[in-house]
Protein backbone atom coordinates (compact mmCIF):
# COMPACT_ATOMS: atom_id res chain seq x y z
CA UNK A 1 0.00 0.00 0.00
CA UNK A 2 1.28 3.44 -0.66
CA UNK A 3 1.76 4.76 2.50
CA UNK A 4 2.94 1.97 4.07
CA UNK A 5 5.92 1.57 1.24
CA UNK A 6 6.93 5.43 2.15
CA UNK A 7 7.36 4.62 5.70
CA UNK A 8 9.36 1.31 4.80
CA UNK A 9 6.94 -1.42 6.16
CA UNK A 10 5.41 -4.17 5.09
CA UNK A 11 2.28 -4.50 6.92
CA UNK A 12 -0.76 -6.96 5.45
CA UNK A 13 -3.50 -4.72 4.55
CA UNK A 14 -5.81 -6.57 7.19
CA UNK A 15 -3.90 -6.09 9.73
CA UNK A 16 -4.04 -2.49 8.78
CA UNK A 17 -6.95 -2.46 8.30
CA UNK A 18 -7.91 -3.80 12.29
CA UNK A 19 -5.33 -0.83 13.17
CA UNK A 20 -7.55 1.31 11.76
CA UNK A 21 -10.96 0.32 12.47
CA UNK A 22 -10.61 -1.08 16.13
CA UNK A 23 -7.92 1.00 17.45
CA UNK A 24 -5.38 -1.73 18.24
CA UNK A 25 -1.83 -1.26 18.37
CA UNK A 26 -0.01 -3.98 17.20
CA UNK A 27 4.03 -4.43 18.19
CA UNK A 28 5.29 -3.10 15.40
CA UNK A 29 6.79 0.15 15.87
CA UNK A 30 3.57 1.48 14.50
CA UNK A 31 3.82 4.81 16.00
CA UNK A 32 1.96 8.15 15.45
CA UNK A 33 5.06 9.30 14.01
CA UNK A 34 4.47 7.22 10.94
CA UNK A 35 1.11 8.85 10.86
CA UNK A 36 2.39 12.06 10.59
CA UNK A 37 4.69 11.09 7.26
CA UNK A 38 1.27 10.52 5.57
CA UNK A 39 1.06 13.18 2.84
CA UNK A 40 -1.44 15.82 3.16
CA UNK A 41 -3.39 14.76 -0.17
CA UNK A 42 -3.72 11.54 1.30
CA UNK A 43 -5.43 12.54 4.16
CA UNK A 44 -8.51 15.26 1.88
CA UNK A 45 -11.36 14.15 1.36
CA UNK A 46 -13.73 15.12 -0.48
CA UNK A 47 -16.96 15.97 2.26
CA UNK A 48 -20.00 14.84 -0.13
CA UNK A 49 -20.85 11.40 -1.00
CA UNK A 50 -19.31 10.27 -4.21
CA UNK A 51 -22.37 8.16 -4.89
CA UNK A 52 -25.59 8.37 -5.53
CA UNK A 53 -28.94 6.93 -6.71
CA UNK A 54 -31.76 8.29 -7.37
CA UNK A 55 -34.65 5.15 -7.49
CA UNK A 56 -38.13 5.28 -8.75
CA UNK A 57 -38.10 8.95 -10.70
CA UNK A 58 -39.44 10.01 -13.72
CA UNK A 59 -36.82 11.55 -16.03
CA UNK A 60 -37.17 14.40 -18.65
CA UNK A 61 -33.88 13.82 -20.71
CA UNK A 62 -33.96 17.05 -22.03
CA UNK A 63 -33.73 15.99 -26.05
CA UNK A 64 -37.68 15.07 -26.09
CA UNK A 65 -37.73 11.64 -24.19
CA UNK A 66 -38.98 10.91 -21.03
CA UNK A 67 -38.20 8.04 -18.83
CA UNK A 68 -40.43 6.23 -15.97
CA UNK A 69 -39.68 4.80 -13.00
CA UNK A 70 -35.84 4.68 -13.18
CA UNK A 71 -33.04 4.79 -11.21
CA UNK A 72 -30.17 7.06 -11.98
CA UNK A 73 -26.31 6.36 -10.42
CA UNK A 74 -24.30 9.56 -9.85
CA UNK A 75 -20.31 8.72 -9.38
CA UNK A 76 -17.92 10.90 -8.85
CA UNK A 77 -19.82 14.21 -10.40
CA UNK A 78 -20.85 12.12 -13.73
CA UNK A 79 -23.93 10.36 -14.27
CA UNK A 80 -23.03 6.83 -14.45
CA UNK A 81 -26.02 4.92 -15.28
CA UNK A 82 -29.44 5.35 -15.90
CA UNK A 83 -32.36 2.21 -16.29
CA UNK A 84 -34.54 0.86 -14.09
CA UNK A 85 -34.67 -2.56 -12.13
CA UNK A 86 -30.81 -1.60 -11.62
CA UNK A 87 -29.13 -2.61 -8.31
CA UNK A 88 -28.06 0.08 -5.68
CA UNK A 89 -24.10 0.38 -5.49
CA UNK A 90 -23.56 -0.74 -1.69
CA UNK A 91 -21.62 2.76 -1.19
CA UNK A 92 -24.53 4.99 -2.74
CA UNK A 93 -26.73 7.16 -0.57
CA UNK A 94 -29.78 5.97 -2.04
CA UNK A 95 -32.33 8.67 -2.70
CA UNK A 96 -36.54 7.60 -3.00
CA UNK A 97 -37.72 9.52 -6.22
CA UNK A 98 -41.26 8.46 -5.95
CA UNK A 99 -43.31 11.44 -6.79
CA UNK A 100 -40.11 13.22 -8.01
CA UNK A 101 -39.14 13.91 -11.74
CA UNK A 102 -35.54 14.56 -12.93
CA UNK A 103 -34.59 17.34 -15.40
CA UNK A 104 -31.65 18.89 -16.76
CA UNK A 105 -29.97 21.51 -14.34
CA UNK A 106 -30.59 24.86 -16.25
CA UNK A 107 -27.97 26.87 -17.96
CA UNK A 108 -27.55 30.94 -17.80
CA UNK A 109 -26.43 32.35 -20.32
CA UNK A 110 -25.46 35.51 -19.08
CA UNK A 111 -24.61 36.16 -15.44
CA UNK A 112 -23.04 38.17 -13.44
CA UNK A 113 -22.32 35.45 -10.50
CA UNK A 114 -19.40 36.02 -8.08
CA UNK A 115 -19.09 39.72 -8.74
CA UNK A 116 -20.98 40.78 -6.16
CA UNK A 117 -23.27 43.20 -7.57
CA UNK A 118 -27.04 43.67 -8.29
CA UNK A 119 -27.94 42.71 -11.63
CA UNK A 120 -30.68 44.49 -14.07
CA UNK A 121 -33.23 43.62 -16.48
CA UNK A 122 -30.98 43.14 -19.58
CA UNK A 123 -27.91 45.61 -20.59
CA UNK A 124 -29.18 48.99 -20.44
CA UNK A 125 -27.02 51.64 -19.15
CA UNK A 126 -28.54 53.24 -16.34
CA UNK A 127 -29.29 49.42 -15.32
CA UNK A 128 -25.57 48.58 -15.08
CA UNK A 129 -23.89 51.94 -14.25
CA UNK A 130 -22.12 51.95 -10.91
CA UNK A 131 -22.04 54.15 -7.84
CA UNK A 132 -19.05 56.29 -7.33
CA UNK A 133 -17.65 54.67 -4.68
CA UNK A 134 -17.63 51.54 -6.71
CA UNK A 135 -15.85 53.33 -9.50
CA UNK A 136 -13.60 54.56 -6.97
CA UNK A 137 -12.72 51.43 -5.42
CA UNK A 138 -12.59 49.55 -8.99
CA UNK A 139 -10.34 52.27 -10.11
CA UNK A 140 -8.42 51.64 -7.39
CA UNK A 141 -8.03 47.54 -7.62
CA UNK A 142 -7.28 47.25 -11.29
CA UNK A 143 -4.00 46.20 -12.18
CA UNK A 144 -2.38 48.30 -15.27
CA UNK A 145 -1.02 45.45 -17.49
CA UNK A 146 2.10 46.83 -19.58
CA UNK A 147 0.55 48.38 -22.17
CA UNK A 148 0.29 51.93 -23.84
CA UNK A 149 -3.58 52.10 -24.05
CA UNK A 150 -4.37 50.83 -20.54
CA UNK A 151 -7.85 51.87 -19.86
CA UNK A 152 -10.26 50.20 -16.99
CA UNK A 153 -12.74 50.44 -19.29
CA UNK A 154 -10.58 48.54 -22.01
CA UNK A 155 -9.70 45.18 -20.66
CA UNK A 156 -10.28 42.46 -23.25
CA UNK A 157 -7.32 40.72 -21.64
CA UNK A 158 -9.15 40.09 -18.55
CA UNK A 159 -11.01 36.58 -18.39
CA UNK A 160 -13.74 36.28 -15.94
CA UNK A 161 -12.28 33.44 -14.26
CA UNK A 162 -9.73 35.17 -12.57
CA UNK A 163 -11.81 37.29 -10.44
CA UNK A 164 -14.78 35.44 -9.67
CA UNK A 165 -16.06 35.66 -6.21
CA UNK A 166 -17.43 31.58 -5.72
CA UNK A 167 -18.60 32.49 -2.20
CA UNK A 168 -20.72 35.29 -3.33
CA UNK A 169 -24.08 34.62 -2.14
CA UNK A 170 -25.83 34.81 -5.60
CA UNK A 171 -24.59 31.30 -6.43
CA UNK A 172 -26.83 30.14 -3.60
CA UNK A 173 -29.82 31.70 -4.70
CA UNK A 174 -29.52 30.78 -8.12
CA UNK A 175 -28.30 26.95 -7.63
CA UNK A 176 -32.21 27.04 -5.63
CA UNK A 177 -33.63 28.37 -8.90
CA UNK A 178 -32.27 25.27 -10.84
CA UNK A 179 -29.33 27.14 -12.36
CA UNK A 180 -26.54 24.35 -12.32
CA UNK A 181 -24.58 26.40 -14.63
CA UNK A 182 -23.80 30.40 -16.23
CA UNK A 183 -21.81 32.06 -17.90
CA UNK A 184 -20.14 34.91 -15.57
CA UNK A 185 -18.75 37.81 -17.03
CA UNK A 186 -17.88 41.45 -14.67
CA UNK A 187 -20.84 43.31 -14.84
CA UNK A 188 -18.34 46.84 -15.07
CA UNK A 189 -16.64 47.90 -18.12
CA UNK A 190 -16.93 48.55 -21.45
CA UNK A 191 -14.55 45.97 -22.65
CA UNK A 192 -14.70 43.72 -19.38
CA UNK A 193 -12.92 40.83 -21.21
CA UNK A 194 -14.01 37.24 -22.04
CA UNK A 195 -16.71 35.55 -19.67
CA UNK A 196 -16.41 32.11 -18.57
CA UNK A 197 -18.61 28.92 -18.19
CA UNK A 198 -19.01 27.91 -14.13
CA UNK A 199 -20.45 26.09 -12.03
CA UNK A 200 -22.69 27.18 -9.58
CA UNK A 201 -21.53 25.22 -6.66
CA UNK A 202 -17.67 25.26 -6.01
CA UNK A 203 -15.44 23.79 -3.36
CA UNK A 204 -12.43 25.52 -4.66
CA UNK A 205 -12.45 27.87 -7.36
CA UNK A 206 -10.19 25.73 -9.97
CA UNK A 207 -12.83 22.79 -9.40
CA UNK A 208 -15.84 25.28 -10.64
CA UNK A 209 -14.71 25.98 -13.96
CA UNK A 210 -15.96 24.48 -17.41
CA UNK A 211 -14.75 26.56 -20.02
CA UNK A 212 -12.36 29.13 -18.37
CA UNK A 213 -12.36 31.16 -21.47
CA UNK A 214 -15.68 31.83 -23.78
CA UNK A 215 -17.30 35.52 -25.63
CA UNK A 216 -15.95 38.50 -25.26
CA UNK A 217 -18.22 40.97 -23.90
CA UNK A 218 -18.74 45.11 -25.31
CA UNK A 219 -21.41 47.05 -22.62
CA UNK A 220 -22.51 50.14 -21.60
CA UNK A 221 -21.47 50.19 -18.54
CA UNK A 222 -18.58 52.14 -17.17
CA UNK A 223 -15.94 51.31 -14.35
CA UNK A 224 -14.64 54.60 -12.72
CA UNK A 225 -16.04 58.00 -12.29
CA UNK A 226 -15.31 60.57 -15.06
CA UNK A 227 -14.92 59.61 -18.99
CA UNK A 228 -16.83 57.76 -20.06
CA UNK A 229 -19.47 58.64 -17.39
CA UNK A 230 -22.35 59.09 -19.78
CA UNK A 231 -23.90 57.16 -22.02
CA UNK A 232 -22.88 59.08 -25.10
CA UNK A 233 -19.50 59.13 -23.82
CA UNK A 234 -19.51 55.45 -22.98
CA UNK A 235 -20.66 54.62 -27.16
CA UNK A 236 -17.86 56.48 -28.36
CA UNK A 237 -15.37 54.97 -26.40
CA UNK A 238 -16.59 51.79 -27.43
CA UNK A 239 -16.26 53.05 -31.13
CA UNK A 240 -12.59 55.12 -30.57
CA UNK A 241 -11.42 51.35 -29.00
CA UNK A 242 -12.74 48.94 -32.11
CA UNK A 243 -10.76 52.14 -34.39
CA UNK A 244 -7.55 52.07 -32.36
CA UNK A 245 -7.60 48.16 -32.66
CA UNK A 246 -8.44 48.42 -36.17
CA UNK A 247 -5.32 50.70 -36.41
CA UNK A 248 -2.76 49.10 -34.63
CA UNK A 249 -4.10 45.60 -36.69
CA UNK A 250 -3.38 47.70 -39.88
CA UNK A 251 -0.11 48.81 -38.66
CA UNK A 252 1.49 45.81 -37.54
CA UNK A 253 0.32 43.88 -40.59
CA UNK A 254 2.32 46.85 -42.77
CA UNK A 255 5.54 46.78 -40.42
CA UNK A 256 5.30 42.49 -41.14
CA UNK A 257 5.17 43.34 -44.99
CA UNK A 258 8.00 46.50 -45.02
CA UNK A 259 10.64 43.64 -43.39
CA UNK A 260 12.40 46.82 -43.26
CA UNK A 261 12.64 50.59 -43.56
CA UNK A 262 9.58 51.26 -41.22
CA UNK A 263 9.47 52.04 -37.48
CA UNK A 264 8.17 48.86 -35.69
CA UNK A 265 5.29 49.78 -33.71
CA UNK A 266 5.27 50.01 -29.97
CA UNK A 267 3.57 46.55 -28.56
CA UNK A 268 0.35 47.00 -27.30
CA UNK A 269 -1.34 43.79 -25.46
CA UNK A 270 -4.48 44.74 -24.45
CA UNK A 271 -5.37 45.89 -28.38
CA UNK A 272 -4.27 43.14 -29.78
CA UNK A 273 -6.91 41.08 -27.55
CA UNK A 274 -9.50 42.85 -29.79
CA UNK A 275 -8.07 41.76 -33.40
CA UNK A 276 -10.20 38.46 -33.25
CA UNK A 277 -13.27 40.81 -32.59
CA UNK A 278 -12.65 43.64 -35.12
CA UNK A 279 -11.49 40.85 -37.96
CA UNK A 280 -15.10 39.06 -37.00
CA UNK A 281 -13.42 35.94 -36.08
CA UNK A 282 -14.50 36.13 -32.88
CA UNK A 283 -18.15 36.47 -31.19
CA UNK A 284 -18.91 39.46 -28.95
CA UNK A 285 -22.50 40.01 -26.55
CA UNK A 286 -23.79 43.06 -26.15
CA UNK A 287 -26.17 43.82 -23.82
CA UNK A 288 -28.62 45.59 -24.07
CA UNK A 289 -32.24 45.87 -22.94
CA UNK A 290 -34.72 48.70 -24.57
CA UNK A 291 -35.68 49.29 -27.87
CA UNK A 292 -32.88 52.42 -28.93
CA UNK A 293 -30.25 50.40 -27.01
CA UNK A 294 -30.94 47.19 -29.39
CA UNK A 295 -30.52 49.85 -32.67
CA UNK A 296 -27.69 51.16 -30.90
CA UNK A 297 -26.16 47.88 -30.54
CA UNK A 298 -26.65 46.63 -33.93
CA UNK A 299 -25.17 50.23 -35.57
CA UNK A 300 -22.40 49.26 -33.99
CA UNK A 301 -21.82 46.04 -35.18
CA UNK A 302 -22.54 47.24 -38.54
CA UNK A 303 -20.25 49.51 -39.06
CA UNK A 304 -17.35 47.32 -37.61
CA UNK A 305 -18.28 43.99 -39.30
CA UNK A 306 -18.82 42.23 -36.01
CA UNK A 307 -19.74 38.72 -35.13
CA UNK A 308 -22.22 39.42 -32.08
CA UNK A 309 -25.19 38.38 -30.47
CA UNK A 310 -27.17 40.62 -28.22
CA UNK A 311 -28.16 39.75 -24.55
CA UNK A 312 -31.14 41.30 -22.56
CA UNK A 313 -33.56 42.19 -25.38
CA UNK A 314 -36.79 42.63 -22.82
CA UNK A 315 -37.99 44.74 -25.66
CA UNK A 316 -37.68 42.77 -28.43
CA UNK A 317 -40.92 42.64 -29.02
CA UNK A 318 -40.84 46.80 -30.65
CA UNK A 319 -37.92 45.90 -33.40
CA UNK A 320 -38.93 42.40 -34.18
CA UNK A 321 -38.68 43.25 -38.35
CA UNK A 322 -34.91 44.51 -37.64
CA UNK A 323 -33.99 41.48 -35.93
CA UNK A 324 -34.95 39.21 -38.17
CA UNK A 325 -33.55 40.94 -40.35
CA UNK A 326 -30.31 40.52 -38.77
CA UNK A 327 -30.95 36.78 -37.71
CA UNK A 328 -28.20 36.94 -34.91
CA UNK A 329 -28.54 34.59 -32.02
CA UNK A 330 -30.23 36.52 -28.85
CA UNK A 331 -29.91 35.83 -24.96
CA UNK A 332 -33.51 36.90 -23.91
CA UNK A 333 -33.56 37.75 -20.49
CA UNK A 334 -36.76 36.81 -18.07
CA UNK A 335 -36.43 39.61 -15.64
CA UNK A 336 -39.03 41.84 -16.91
CA UNK A 337 -38.89 45.52 -15.93
CA UNK A 338 -41.95 47.97 -14.76
CA UNK A 339 -43.97 48.47 -17.47
CA UNK A 340 -43.21 52.56 -16.53
CA UNK A 341 -39.53 52.32 -17.28
CA UNK A 342 -40.28 50.87 -20.95
CA UNK A 343 -40.13 52.66 -24.06
CA UNK A 344 -43.35 54.68 -25.15
CA UNK A 345 -44.69 54.15 -21.64
CA UNK A 346 -45.31 58.02 -21.07
CA UNK A 347 -46.77 59.30 -24.80
CA UNK A 348 -49.61 56.11 -24.00
CA UNK A 349 -50.37 57.73 -20.27
CA UNK A 350 -54.03 59.14 -20.71
CA UNK A 351 -54.33 63.29 -20.21
CA UNK A 352 -55.42 63.96 -16.98
CA UNK A 353 -56.11 67.47 -16.28
CA UNK A 354 -53.93 69.09 -13.62
CA UNK A 355 -56.08 69.63 -9.80
CA UNK A 356 -54.82 72.10 -7.84
CA UNK A 357 -57.70 71.27 -4.76
CA UNK A 358 -58.39 68.07 -3.98
CA UNK A 359 -61.95 66.44 -5.67
CA UNK A 360 -64.60 66.34 -3.10
CA UNK A 361 -64.45 64.20 -0.14
CA UNK A 362 -60.59 64.74 -0.51
CA UNK A 363 -60.00 61.43 -2.36
CA UNK A 364 -56.42 60.98 -3.15
CA UNK A 365 -54.47 58.47 -4.87
CA UNK A 366 -53.05 56.00 -2.78
CA UNK A 367 -49.30 55.38 -2.35
CA UNK A 368 -48.23 52.49 -4.70
CA UNK A 369 -51.46 52.51 -6.78
CA UNK A 370 -51.05 52.49 -11.03
CA UNK A 371 -53.15 55.45 -11.76
CA UNK A 372 -52.36 53.77 -15.53
CA UNK A 373 -53.77 50.07 -14.61
CA UNK A 374 -54.49 49.16 -17.75
CA UNK A 375 -51.89 50.27 -19.52
CA UNK A 376 -49.32 48.94 -17.50
CA UNK A 377 -51.32 45.28 -18.10
CA UNK A 378 -51.00 45.65 -21.72
CA UNK A 379 -47.19 46.81 -21.34
CA UNK A 380 -46.90 43.92 -19.00
CA UNK A 381 -48.70 41.21 -20.88
CA UNK A 382 -46.09 42.54 -24.24
CA UNK A 383 -43.30 42.05 -21.34
CA UNK A 384 -44.51 38.03 -20.44
CA UNK A 385 -45.27 37.28 -24.15
CA UNK A 386 -41.77 38.85 -25.85
CA UNK A 387 -40.17 35.09 -25.77
CA UNK A 388 -43.05 33.87 -27.70
CA UNK A 389 -42.64 36.52 -30.28
CA UNK A 390 -39.72 36.21 -31.33
CA UNK A 391 -40.34 32.49 -31.28
CA UNK A 392 -42.84 32.78 -33.88
CA UNK A 393 -41.00 35.18 -35.92
CA UNK A 394 -38.13 32.06 -36.51
CA UNK A 395 -35.49 34.72 -34.52
CA UNK A 396 -32.65 32.42 -32.55
CA UNK A 397 -32.33 32.59 -29.08
CA UNK A 398 -32.20 30.92 -25.21
CA UNK A 399 -33.52 32.37 -22.67
CA UNK A 400 -31.62 33.33 -19.33
CA UNK A 401 -32.24 34.73 -15.45
CA UNK A 402 -31.35 38.25 -16.33
CA UNK A 403 -29.91 38.16 -12.56
CA UNK A 404 -33.55 38.10 -11.06
CA UNK A 405 -33.32 34.43 -9.23
CA UNK A 406 -35.97 34.74 -6.53
CA UNK A 407 -38.36 34.82 -8.89
CA UNK A 408 -37.07 33.22 -12.19
CA UNK A 409 -39.36 29.80 -12.52
CA UNK A 410 -42.10 31.96 -11.65
CA UNK A 411 -41.06 34.66 -14.62
CA UNK A 412 -40.43 31.74 -16.78
CA UNK A 413 -43.94 30.10 -15.81
CA UNK A 414 -45.28 33.94 -17.16
CA UNK A 415 -43.48 33.18 -20.50
CA UNK A 416 -44.95 30.13 -21.31
CA UNK A 417 -48.43 31.31 -20.20
CA UNK A 418 -48.28 34.21 -22.44
CA UNK A 419 -47.55 31.29 -25.16
CA UNK A 420 -43.63 30.19 -25.57
CA UNK A 421 -44.39 26.08 -25.64
CA UNK A 422 -42.94 24.87 -22.51
CA UNK A 423 -40.54 21.85 -24.01
CA UNK A 424 -39.26 24.78 -26.26
CA UNK A 425 -38.71 27.15 -23.01
CA UNK A 426 -37.17 24.27 -20.80
CA UNK A 427 -35.00 23.70 -24.58
CA UNK A 428 -34.13 27.16 -24.68
CA UNK A 429 -32.31 26.62 -20.85
CA UNK A 430 -30.77 23.39 -21.07
CA UNK A 431 -29.62 21.81 -24.62
CA UNK A 432 -30.06 25.05 -26.64
CA UNK A 433 -27.59 26.46 -23.68
CA UNK A 434 -25.28 24.14 -23.59
CA UNK A 435 -25.03 24.22 -27.69
CA UNK A 436 -24.59 27.85 -27.80
CA UNK A 437 -21.65 27.71 -24.66
CA UNK A 438 -19.99 24.82 -26.85
CA UNK A 439 -20.35 22.59 -23.80
CA UNK A 440 -23.07 20.28 -24.87
CA UNK A 441 -20.72 17.38 -25.08
CA UNK A 442 -21.42 17.52 -21.18
CA UNK A 443 -24.01 19.56 -20.08
CA UNK A 444 -28.11 19.81 -20.82
CA UNK A 445 -29.37 16.27 -21.32
CA UNK A 446 -29.90 13.98 -18.46
CA UNK A 447 -27.39 11.07 -20.39
CA UNK A 448 -24.65 8.86 -19.49
CA UNK A 449 -21.21 9.96 -18.52
CA UNK A 450 -22.84 13.87 -18.89
CA UNK A 451 -22.17 16.04 -15.61
CA UNK A 452 -24.74 15.38 -13.07
CA UNK A 453 -26.42 18.98 -13.13
CA UNK A 454 -30.21 17.83 -12.41
CA UNK A 455 -33.07 19.36 -11.01
CA UNK A 456 -35.88 16.85 -8.60
CA UNK A 457 -39.23 18.59 -8.87
CA UNK A 458 -42.20 17.18 -7.04
CA UNK A 459 -44.15 17.71 -10.32
CA UNK A 460 -44.11 19.37 -13.57
CA UNK A 461 -41.80 22.26 -13.49
CA UNK A 462 -43.87 24.34 -15.36
CA UNK A 463 -46.21 24.15 -13.42
CA UNK A 464 -47.32 26.42 -10.86
CA UNK A 465 -48.01 24.67 -7.88
CA UNK A 466 -44.43 22.43 -8.28
CA UNK A 467 -41.96 22.82 -5.94
CA UNK A 468 -37.97 22.23 -6.75
CA UNK A 469 -36.90 19.40 -4.01
CA UNK A 470 -33.64 19.46 -4.64
CA UNK A 471 -30.43 19.78 -7.08
CA UNK A 472 -27.29 18.50 -8.11
CA UNK A 473 -24.75 20.59 -8.99
CA UNK A 474 -21.24 18.44 -10.01
CA UNK A 475 -23.13 15.47 -8.60
CA UNK A 476 -23.14 17.31 -5.70
CA UNK A 477 -26.92 17.30 -3.78
CA UNK A 478 -28.47 20.86 -2.85
CA UNK A 479 -31.67 20.53 -0.65
CA UNK A 480 -33.43 23.76 -1.54
CA UNK A 481 -35.08 25.75 1.43
CA UNK A 482 -38.47 26.25 0.46
CA UNK A 483 -39.65 29.88 1.85
CA UNK A 484 -42.15 29.51 4.57
CA UNK A 485 -44.66 31.94 1.85
CA UNK A 486 -43.94 29.11 -0.99
CA UNK A 487 -45.58 26.51 0.93
CA UNK A 488 -48.98 27.28 2.12
CA UNK A 489 -52.24 26.51 0.56
CA UNK A 490 -51.78 29.08 -2.02
CA UNK A 491 -49.09 26.74 -3.90
CA UNK A 492 -51.70 23.83 -3.24
CA UNK A 493 -50.27 21.98 -1.00
CA UNK A 494 -48.41 22.53 2.85
CA UNK A 495 -45.08 20.84 2.57
CA UNK A 496 -44.65 19.94 6.08
CA UNK A 497 -40.63 18.53 6.34
CA UNK A 498 -40.21 15.53 8.83
CA UNK A 499 -38.42 16.24 11.78
CA UNK A 500 -34.70 16.48 11.85
CA UNK A 501 -33.11 13.57 13.56
CA UNK A 502 -30.64 15.90 15.63
CA UNK A 503 -27.57 13.45 15.53
CA UNK A 504 -24.62 16.05 16.56
CA UNK A 505 -22.64 15.48 19.12
CA UNK A 506 -20.64 12.40 20.99
CA UNK A 507 -21.32 8.85 20.10
CA UNK A 508 -19.76 5.97 21.66
CA UNK A 509 -19.25 3.83 18.29
CA UNK A 510 -18.63 -0.20 18.40
CA UNK A 511 -17.43 -2.48 15.87
CA UNK A 512 -17.53 -6.16 15.83
CA UNK A 513 -15.22 -7.97 13.06
CA UNK A 514 -15.19 -11.63 13.51
CA UNK A 515 -14.36 -12.32 17.88
CA UNK A 516 -13.04 -8.42 17.83
CA UNK A 517 -14.91 -5.90 19.46
CA UNK A 518 -13.45 -2.25 19.84
CA UNK A 519 -15.37 1.16 21.36
CA UNK A 520 -14.28 4.73 20.04
CA UNK A 521 -15.30 7.59 20.01
CA UNK A 522 -17.19 9.55 17.23
CA UNK A 523 -18.00 13.25 17.00
CA UNK A 524 -20.73 14.17 14.27
CA UNK A 525 -22.10 17.16 12.49
CA UNK A 526 -25.34 17.50 10.43
CA UNK A 527 -25.67 20.08 7.55
CA UNK A 528 -28.96 19.46 5.73
CA UNK A 529 -27.94 16.64 4.47
CA UNK A 530 -24.33 16.85 5.12
CA UNK A 531 -22.69 14.57 7.89
CA UNK A 532 -19.18 15.39 8.51
CA UNK A 533 -17.26 14.87 11.39
CA UNK A 534 -14.47 12.45 13.04
CA UNK A 535 -13.40 8.74 14.84
CA UNK A 536 -10.93 9.08 17.94
CA UNK A 537 -8.96 5.59 18.86
CA UNK A 538 -5.69 5.60 19.73
CA UNK A 539 -4.07 6.19 16.91
CA UNK A 540 -5.54 9.47 17.13
CA UNK A 541 -8.31 10.99 14.84
CA UNK A 542 -9.41 10.30 11.51
CA UNK A 543 -11.76 12.44 9.30
CA UNK A 544 -15.30 11.25 8.25
CA UNK A 545 -15.52 11.65 4.33
CA UNK A 546 -18.88 11.27 2.04
CA UNK A 547 -21.39 11.57 5.14
CA UNK A 548 -25.12 12.07 4.12
CA UNK A 549 -28.31 11.31 6.44
CA UNK A 550 -31.46 11.05 4.67
CA UNK A 551 -34.19 10.69 7.26
CA UNK A 552 -32.93 8.03 9.40
CA UNK A 553 -30.72 6.25 6.82
CA UNK A 554 -26.80 7.32 7.75
CA UNK A 555 -23.87 6.97 5.39
CA UNK A 556 -20.49 8.18 6.27
CA UNK A 557 -16.80 6.48 5.22
CA UNK A 558 -13.01 6.55 6.69
CA UNK A 559 -9.94 6.33 4.94
CA UNK A 560 -6.25 5.98 5.36
CA UNK A 561 -4.32 5.77 2.46
CA UNK A 562 -5.63 3.23 0.29
CA UNK A 563 -7.80 1.94 2.28
CA UNK A 564 -11.43 3.03 2.73
CA UNK A 565 -14.51 1.41 4.75
CA UNK A 566 -17.80 2.43 4.20
CA UNK A 567 -20.48 2.67 6.90
CA UNK A 568 -24.38 2.51 6.46
CA UNK A 569 -27.17 1.99 8.73
CA UNK A 570 -30.26 4.04 10.35
CA UNK A 571 -30.43 6.27 13.35
CA UNK A 572 -32.93 5.80 15.82
CA UNK A 573 -33.52 8.08 19.01
CA UNK A 574 -29.89 8.22 20.55
CA UNK A 575 -29.06 5.15 19.10
CA UNK A 576 -27.62 3.83 15.60
CA UNK A 577 -26.67 0.35 13.85
CA UNK A 578 -25.49 -0.96 10.40
CA UNK A 579 -22.93 -2.67 8.56
CA UNK A 580 -19.48 -1.44 7.51
CA UNK A 581 -18.19 -3.09 3.57
CA UNK A 582 -13.97 -3.45 3.69
CA UNK A 583 -14.14 -4.02 0.17
CA UNK A 584 -12.46 -7.77 -0.23
CA UNK A 585 -12.07 -8.34 3.85
CA UNK A 586 -15.90 -8.57 4.44
CA UNK A 587 -18.18 -6.41 6.59
CA UNK A 588 -18.87 -6.09 9.88
CA UNK A 589 -21.19 -4.97 12.52
CA UNK A 590 -21.58 -1.55 14.38
CA UNK A 591 -23.43 0.21 16.55
CA UNK A 592 -23.73 3.49 18.39
CA UNK A 593 -24.98 4.71 21.62
CA UNK A 594 -25.35 8.98 22.01
CA UNK A 595 -24.39 8.90 26.18
CA UNK A 596 -26.71 11.09 28.55
CA UNK A 597 -24.22 13.94 28.99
Amino acid sequence: MKFLNKCGMHFQPVIFAAILIFGVLISTGWSQDVYQQISRTDRLVNQYPAVYAITNVRIVVGDGTTIGNSTIIIKNGLIDAIGSDMPVPEDAVEIDGVGLTVYPGFIDVHTNLGFGSRQGGGGGFAQQRPTQTQQQQQQEEQPEPNTRSFDANLRPDKTAIDDIDFDDNSFETAREAGITAALAVNRQGVFPGKSSVVSTFVDDPLSGVIKGSSFQFIQYSNVRSGYPSTLMAVVAFQRQSLMDAQYYMDLEARYEKSGRGMPRPVYDSVLRDLFPVVRGEETVIIPVSQENDIIRAINLAKQFNLKYMLSGVVEGYRVIELLKEENVPLIVSLNYPQPRSTTGYAFNMPFTPYEKTPPPGGARQERGEDPNEELSNAIEAELHGNANTLYQAGIPFVLSSGGSYNNFIENLRQAVNAGLPGDVALAKLTTESAELLGVSDVLGTVELGKIANLILADGDLLDEKTVIRHVFVDGKKVDVVIPPGETGEDRGRILEPAPEINIDGTWDLTTEFGTRTSTMQMVLKRDGSKLTGTISSQLGETVISNGSIEDDKISFSIAFGEFSLTFKGTVSGKTMKGTAAAGEYGTLNWSAIKPDM
